[in-house]
């Protein structure tokens, strides 16, 4: 009970702040303006006298006239009990009360103001019946247009104003969908059951291909559930749901650049296929891609210290700039990747297919080159050491002299 008062106080108390600025500054307005009509110009009172008249004799006017007065002592009313309308809000008796007291007001300009308005303009002038009854005829149809033209205007507001709730309904309704979509998502990864889990993830891969507002929010949740379910000590082969995770991890970042660059370090993510994956900055240190599919993958300036690529698919690649200080890539295929300016000192090359690859400015100190192929490999400005051995033209067999390059 006390909270309907204070809610009624607060709406009283707002329509105050809200519309009795309104209506004094109306009447101050029309107040002004009656005192210039009657100051600047002569009023022709037997017209209205006459018209007035006409008005109390016609029993359809003076019925729409009293509706009309009806109507706005009945909006005076709802408003002062706090009922009246507030922002963005009219409730259907004020709408009831409102159209009452325009149909009135309108016809009565229609009936009132034509032989007022003639009248007026014709002061001094001598004109038959038959002219005024045309002049007040064509007052008559310019009050009809105008009043048509207003009409339209509050059609096409009305329309806005529909069209802005219908919207913002849509949105509401859309953000409640995600959220519930996105409870049970989360509830269902966290359950004991591998197949449940799996829902849970493909979920929230469509939640995040729905609503573009969500998508970091679920990519930072899958990288934390990756993080603690296969973490590098992880022994046995990688659980369904995990693979089902780093794939959807991959998909997402294709949808869109992420907001900050992914954190996997230090986990086990054998069979992770991930062509295309956005990984650009990211931190993977010592994580465990054993057999992996990295084809087209975006991996500039990330930082894979240890990383274990074994055995995997890099084909055209753009590892720019990317750490990979003593990384595992023995027998990977990088076959048209992006290397320029690559840390690979005491990297492990050994067997892995560089033909064509960009190897310019790549630091290969320390680095383990035997039985590499890098036919058409470009090798301009990479940086080399005692250490790093040679490997060997794949057509004819014979040792290419890394130092004579570096």
């Amino acid at each position: 009970m006390t909270s309907k008062v204070s809610s009624s106080r607060r709406r009283r108390r707002r329509n105050r702040v809200l519309i009795e600025p309104i209506g004094f500054v109306g009447a101050g307005v029309a107040l002004a303006l009656l005192v210039v009509l009657v100051v600047t110009s002569p009023i022709p009172w037997d017209s209205v006298a006459s018209a007035l008249s006409s008005v109390f004799s016609n029993p359809w006017i003076l019925g729409t006239g009293i509706g009309g007065a009806l109507g706005l002592i009945a909006w005076l009313c709802f408003w002062k009990a706090g009922v009246g309308p507030l922002p963005g809000r009219v409730g259907p008796r004020v709408l009831a009360a409102a159209a009452i007291t325009t149909i009135g007001l309108v016809v009565l300009c229609i009936w009132l103001l034509p032989p007022v308005l003639v009248d007026w303009d014709s002061a001094g002038i001598k004109a038959t019946a038959s002219e005024r009854l045309a002049a007040t005829a064509a007052a008559r149809q310019g009050i009809l247009w105008a009043a048509g033209g207003l009409l339209a205007l509050l059609t096409i507001a009305l329309t806005w104003r529909r069209d802005n709730t219908a919207r913002a309904s849509a949105e509401r309704e859309r953000d409640e969908n995600f959220t519930g979509r996105y409870t049970t998502a989360i509830s269902e990864l966290g359950d004991d059951k591998p197949a449940i889990r799996l829902g849970g993830i493909y979920a929230l891969e469509r939640i995040a291909a729905d609503s573009v507002r969500d998508r970091q929010t679920i990519l930072d949740v899958l990288v934390a559930f990756l993080l603690d379910e296969s973490p590098l000590a992880a022994t046995g082969d990688v659980p369904s749901d995990v693979n089902a995770a780093i794939r959807v991890v991959g998909r997402i970042t294709r949808m869109s650049e992420s907001d900050r660059p992914i954190y996997l370090a230090f986990t086990k993510l054998e069979g992770a296929q991930l062509p295309g994956v956005n990984f650009e900055g990211a931190t993977l240190h010592q994580t465990i891609f054993h057999s992996s599919e990295f084809d087209g993958a975006n991996l500039r300036g990330a930082k894979m210290h240890g990383t274990r690529f074994g055995g995997s698919t890099m084909r055209g690649a753009d590892l720019t700039e990317a750490s990979l200080y003593h990384a595992d890539l023995v027998g990977v295929n990088l076959q048209g990747a992006r290397l320029g300016g690559a840390r690979l000192e005491g990297a492990d090359l050994s067997r892995a297919d560089l033909r064509g690859a960009d190897l310019s400015r790549a630091d290969l100190s320390d680095a383990n080159m035997v039985d590499a192929k890098v036919d058409r490999a470009s090798l301009d400005g990479v940086t080399v050491n005692h250490a790093t051995t040679n490997p060997r033209d794949a057509e004819t067999g014979a040792e290419i002299d890394m130092q004579a390059l570096g």
